[in-house]
């Protein structure tokens, strides 16, 4: 059928869209909010969304910017008291793995 795209092109983001994730990606990982003006201690959710925000000038849902964060392979991370040492040392269930830590207001 004329004018339909296939399903692999309709699904792959375009190249521009390819290109912000890329740049959002890479400051969530090389800086905190902090250092880019975001008022948050750490990567949350919130943070995020204000950081695409800031750098792309769209507003997302929370929700989708949770898909992304999935999408883009980080995983949510809850606050805990107890193996922070070891976790600290670079052992633990959570080494090697990208953590979005959530604020309490999304818990």
């Amino acid at each position: 059928m004329p004018g339909i795209a296939p399903a692999a092109d309709r699904l792959r983001p375009p190249p521009q869209q390819a290109n912000m994730s890329k740049g959002i990606r890479q400051a969530i990982e090389t800086k905190s909010p902090q250092e880019l003006e975001i008022a948050s201690a750490l990567w949350t959710r919130q943070a995020v969304r204000e950081l695409i925000r800031k750098q792309v000038g769209i507003r997302l849902p929370i929700r989708t910017v949770g898909e992304y964060l999935r999408r883009w392979g980080y995983t949510p991370q809850e606050a805990r008291t107890e193996g922070v040492q070891a976790r600290s040392q670079g052992g633990g269930r959570m080494a090697g793995k990208r953590c979005i830590r959530r604020s309490r207001s999304e818990r």
